[in-house]
């Protein structure tokens, strides 16, 4: 009976373990891989320029991955998002 109230315990902990990462608000992604291709603009009216490892995308912020080009972005959560060739990834918390 121990056994049991002592699984019951380490489970509920388990569960309330990981329903506290999902309260995590996402606020920003920083750039964490680069190939071939990829801009970074800092305003939605900016020209884009080559994008850097560690570039922060937030608020108007956007990346851009040309042809045969890919992106890593890193969120503040430490989840990732993998941008494949020809995409557009802009960062707008209050939309999500």
């Amino acid at each position: 009976m121990k056994v049991i109230w002592s699984a019951i315990a380490v489970g509920m902990g388990l569960a309330s373990a990981t329903t506290g990462f999902g309260q995590l608000s996402l606020q920003s992604a920083k750039v964490s891989e680069i190939q071939q291709s990829v801009t970074y603009r800092e305003a939605s009216h900016a020209a884009p320029r080559p994008a850097k490892v560690g570039d922060e995308i937030r608020d108007d912020r956007a990346i851009l991955t040309g042809a045969k080009s890919r992106a890593e972005l890193t969120f503040n959560d430490h989840s990732i998002a993998r941008l494949g060739p020809n995409s557009q990834f802009s960062f707008h918390p209050a939309s999500r």
